[in-house]
């Protein structure tokens, strides 16, 4: 939020030993962003993931159509949806997703192909990535949280989980 920029900027400056934390923060961010970016280039570049959905389109029941299998999208689109949830480890999505029923029922075959040959140095590659970036996010966030401990109790003002106007 804007409106915080200058108690940040305050308290960094006031603080420095927050600034290393940070620094690995947004130094962690990108190599995740750019092994994501891979891994989703291969899923669907590769076609694993897109194997995986033709059959399940082939194997739907056979009083539905693979317009109404799909919910009137395109394949394309589930695929798209289906990529980024092996990706990003979803488990069950809400009924509101189109998506829904086709990655809910299928989810374990959608998510095995992250052992196929063609993808799993990739998949390796995103978990480091993200236990990496995990990590410098929860040294952070400790730093942060005892920071924000000893402010209150010094100030005698009570922790806010959010600000007035966003109640």
């Amino acid at each position: 939020m804007e409106e915080v920029h200058p108690n940040l900027d305050q308290m960094l400056s006031l603080h420095p030993e927050f600034n290393a934390p940070i620094a690995e923060h947004d130094r962690r961010l990108p190599p995740l962003a750019e092994a994501c970016r891979r891994l989703q280039e291969a899923l669907i570049e590769r076609r694993v993931l897109g194997q995986v959905l033709d059959r399940v389109i082939l194997e739907r029941p056979p009083d539905k159509s693979v317009a109404q299998f799909l919910g009137g999208f395109e394949t394309e689109d589930h695929l798209k949806v289906i990529t980024d949830c092996v990706i990003n480890s979803v488990g069950k999505l809400p009924g509101y997703y189109e998506t829904a029923p086709i990655w809910n029922t299928h989810r374990d075959e959608f998510v095995a192909v992250l052992k196929a040959v063609e993808v799993s140095p990739l998949w390796q590659a995103t978990t480091e990535a993200r236990n990496a970036f995990e990590t410098a996010v929860r040294e952070l966030m400790d730093k942060l949280k005892a920071f924000r401990n000893e402010l209150s109790l010094s100030a005698g003002v009570p922790i806010v989980d959010r600000l007035a106007g966003q109640i």
